[in-house]
């Protein structure tokens, strides 16, 4: 949709696709810094920095990392409530069933992501997916992610150097004001009737609210 217009630039972070699995801790912060090298390598300034879930944090660590190099962030249904504070207690209670068996908890975790009347084929492609994935990564990934998500976004966002944009599903509430107190111009857009992984169940209305 956007490379008759644009250059497109997709990464597969450390520990995701094709990229190498030879790191032991995998936080928001070092991939930040893998987005702000493929930025440098290939000498990209203006870049609009797209995240989707666990993207949204790595890309505001990118834009700080590169700030010379980002023109705008788009976080994909994220920091609906940066407010959020989860006890290591809590976060230790939610990792467990996926430390015991990792694909069996995604797989019963997945489908409620998405909303009632969801397409089941396209349900079962990314449940299937994320069960691939190795889990040492995804479990050190998603501690990461909480930790960021419930001590630092406060402190990231106050600190972003470009422009927020996210674009949300309203499965739940997106709390605007409190994000406004931190990035003044934040704007939101609201794709209806779409659960979390909107860019793969509405793509279409999904690209005309990007553009």
């Amino acid at each position: 949709r956007f490379a008759a217009t644009h250059r497109v630039v997709a990464i597969d972070l450390a520990g995701h696709g094709r990229s190498g699995l030879e790191r032991k801790d995998y936080t928001m912060e070092a991939f930040g810094a893998d987005v702000a090298a493929v930025l440098k390598k290939l000498d990209l300034k203006g870049a609009i920095l797209i995240g989707h879930s666990m993207g949204g944090p790595v890309v505001v660590e990118a834009a700080l990392a590169a700030p010379d190099r980002v023109a705008g962030v788009v976080a994909i249904d994220d920091f609906q409530n940066v407010d959020l504070k989860l006890p290591e207690a809590s976060i230790d209670a939610f990792l467990s069933p996926f430390a015991a068996d990792f694909k069996g908890a995604v797989k019963g975790w997945v489908p409620h992501m998405f909303p009632a009347g969801a397409d089941t084929a396209l349900v079962s492609t990314i449940t299937n997916d994320m069960a691939s994935a190795p889990p040492p990564v995804a479990l050190s990934a998603i501690r990461n992610l909480l930790f960021w998500m419930t001590t630092r976004t406060a402190e990231r966002l106050k600190a972003l150097p470009a422009p927020l944009m996210c674009v949300n599903a309203d499965q739940q509430p997106t709390l605007v004001e409190p994000i406004r107190a931190l990035v003044p111009g934040f704007q939101l857009r609201v794709l209806p009737g779409s659960g979390h992984f909107l860019m793969r169940e509405k793509p279409e209305a999904f690209d005309a609210l990007l553009a």
